[in-house]
C-alpha cells in the first residue's frame, strides 16, 4: 500500500487502560500486527480497507502528505482496537492538516478506546507538524459509531467537504473538521479523565521537526504537465528508463549534451522551476481570489480575508525571489534547445542558465531567503505581523505564512536545485571585487 512507505519499529509500550496494553506501534497503515485485525473483518472496517475506499480517495479535497503514526490497544499480542492520525494536505490551498481514523474489535467496542487511542494518536501527529492547521476525519454516514468519535474530538460536521462514491450503489462519505488546538485541548481532556499517562522509553516521545523540514513535491496534475515537454531518462525525472547520455564510457558530446540536459530539466523538466512555478501562481490566483472556502476551517469571514492576504504576500514574495518572470523571459528568448553538435549555442545556454540558477543573485539565493522567511514566520512574533493587528489576527497571519512559504520549498524542489549547484559552478562567471552586504535577516516581503 502507498501508505506504507517506512519500515515499522517494534512497537513501543506506552502505557496501559485497564487491562490492556496501549503501544506506538508504529508509522504506517496496514502494519503487521494490525494487519491480522482489519484482515479479520474487512466488512466492519470498510471505511478503513473496504472496498468503497479504493473510489473515494481520489475524490476528497486532500492527499496524502506524511504516513500516519498509528497506537494500539492490544490484549496480550492481539490487536484489539487501533487508530492513526496522519499529516494531509489540502489539494486546493496546500494547507496541512491532520487525519484520523480508528477500529475497534466488536469485544472492546464500548470502551472507549477509539476516543482515547485517536487523542493518544493526534498528539504524536502535532508533535512531528508544527504548521498543522486544520483536523479531518470522515467516515461512511451509516456508520454513527465513528460520527459520535468524531464529535467526542470536538470536531464539527463540514458538509462542504461531503463526498459520495461514484458506482451503481453509492455510499456517502461524511466530513468532520475542525482547528488543530480546540482537538488539542480536547485530547488532554480525553486522556486525563481517562487516567492515562504516557510513560515515553527515553528518545521515544514525540518529537517536534524544524518548521523548515519540507517533503518531495507531489505528483504534478496532467493540467500542469501538458504545458512542458518531460524528456524521458531525465535525471531531474524518476522515469526508469535509462538516458542515452548516461551510458556507459558516454563521449564528450554525449557528457556535453547530458550536462546541458540536466540545466535545462532544471528549468523545465516535471521536477524543475517553471513547472513548480505554475503551481505556486495557480495558489496566488486562490488567494487573491479570497474566498472564505478556500481558507483553513473554522475561520471566520474576517479571518479568512487576513489569512488570504498574508498568503498573496508570501506568494508574491516567492515569485519575486526566484526571478520567475526573468526565466520566463529568458527561456524566450533561447527558443528551442540547440541541435546536437551546436557546442558554441549550448555553451552559451549554459553558463546563462547556471548563473540564473546558482549566481550570486541567483535562484538558489532566492530560496535562501524564503526559507528565512519561512523560519520568521514560524517564529510567529507579533512585531513581524502588520501594524495594528491584533495578537490573534497576527496568529493567523503567521500560520498562512507558513503554510505558503512551505508550499514554495515544496513546489520549486528546493533541495533538488541546491544538489545540482556542484556540477556547474565551473560555469558560473568570477565574483565581483566588491561582494554585496550580507544580512542576517531576510528581507521583508510585502504586506510585513
Amino acid at each position: 500500500m502507498y501508505l506504507d512507505q517506512f519500515l515499522p519499529p517494534a512497537p513501543i509500550l506506552l502505557g496501559n487502560y485497564h487491562d490492556l496494553n496501549l503501544y506506538a506501534e508504529g508509522q504506517g497503515f496496514a502494519l503487521a500486527r494490525v494487519r491480522d485485525m482489519l484482515a479479520g473483518d474487512i466488512e466492519r472496517y470498510t471505511d478503513l480497507c473496504g472496498r468503497t475506499v479504493g473510489q473515494i480517495v481520489p475524490l476528497l479535497d486532500w492527499r496524502i502528505h506524511r504516513a500516519p503514526y498509528c497506537v494500539t490497544a492490544c490484549q496480550g499480542d492481539q490487536v484489539v482496537a487501533a487508530a492513526w492520525a496522519g499529516t494531509i494536505r489540502s489539494k486546493q490551498t496546500g494547507a496541512v492538516g491532520c487525519n484520523i481514523s480508528y477500529g475497534v474489535r466488536p469485544e472492546a467496542s464500548g470502551k472507549g478506546l477509539a476516543t482515547i487511542l485517536s487523542a493518544l494518536a493526534y498528539q504524536q501527529c502535532v508533535a512531528d507538524a508544527p504548521a498543522l492547521e486544520f483536523v479531518n476525519i470522515q467516515t461512511e454516514a451509516h456508520n454513527l459509531g465513528a460520527r459520535a468519535i468524531a464529535a467526542r474530538l470536538a470536531l464539527l460536521r463540514a458538509p462542504a467537504f461531503d463526498r459520495e462514491t461514484e458506482c451503481r450503489s453509492p455510499r456517502l462519505y461524511v466530513t468532520y473538521r475542525a482547528h488543530r488546538e480546540a482537538v488539542k485541548v480536547r485530547c488532554e481532556e480525553i486522556l486525563a479523565a481517562a487516567g492515562v499517562v504516557v510513560h515515553w522509553p527515553e528518545g521515544q516521545a514525540p518529537t517536534r521537526p524544524s518548521p523548515l523540514q519540507v517533503q518531495p513535491r507531489i505528483e504534478l496534475p496532467p493540467s500542469i504537465t501538458a504545458l512542458f515537454q518531460l524528456p524521458q531518462g531525465s535525471s531531474m525525472t524518476t522515469s526508469p528508463v535509462p538516458s542515452a547520455a548516461v551510458a556507459a564510457s558516454p563521449a564528450p558530446t554525449a557528457v556535453h549534451s547530458a550536462s546541458h540536459q540536466v540545466l535545462r530539466d532544471a528549468l523545465t523538466g516535471p521536477h524543475g522551476l517553471l513547472p513548480g512555478i505554475a503551481l505556486v501562481e495557480h495558489q496566488l490566483g486562490i488567494a487573491k481570489n479570497a474566498a472564505s472556502g478556500d481558507a483553513p476551517y473554522p475561520l471566520t469571514p474576517a479571518q479568512a480575508n487576513i489569512y488570504h492576504r498574508a498568503s498573496v504576500a508570501a506568494y508574491t514574495h516567492s515569485l519575486e525571489m526566484v526571478s520567475s518572470e526573468y526565466i520566463r523571459e529568458m527561456l524566450a528568448q533561447f527558443g528551442p534547445a540547440p541541435a546536437a553538435g551546436a557546442g558554441a549555442s549550448q555553451d552559451a545556454q549554459d553558463r546563462a542558465i547556471a548563473d540564473l540558477l546558482f549566481g550570486q543573485c541567483g535562484v538558489v539565493s532566492g530560496l535562501g531567503i524564503i526559507e528565512k522567511c519561512l523560519g520568521q514566520s514560524a517564529r510567529a512574533d507579533h512585531l513581524d505581523s502588520p501594524l495594528g493587528m491584533d495578537a490573534e489576527n497576527a496568529g493567523i497571519w503567521h500560520r498562512a505564512q507558513v503554510s505558503a512559504y512551505q508550499y514554495v520549498l515544496e513546489m520549486l524542489c528546493a533541495d533538488r536545485v541546491r544538489e545540482l549547484a556542484p556540477q556547474f559552478t565551473h560555469l558560473l562567471p568570477p565574483p565581483s571585487s566588491e561582494a554585496s552586504p550580507t544580512e542576517d535577516d531576510p528581507a521583508p516581503g510585502p504586506g510585513m
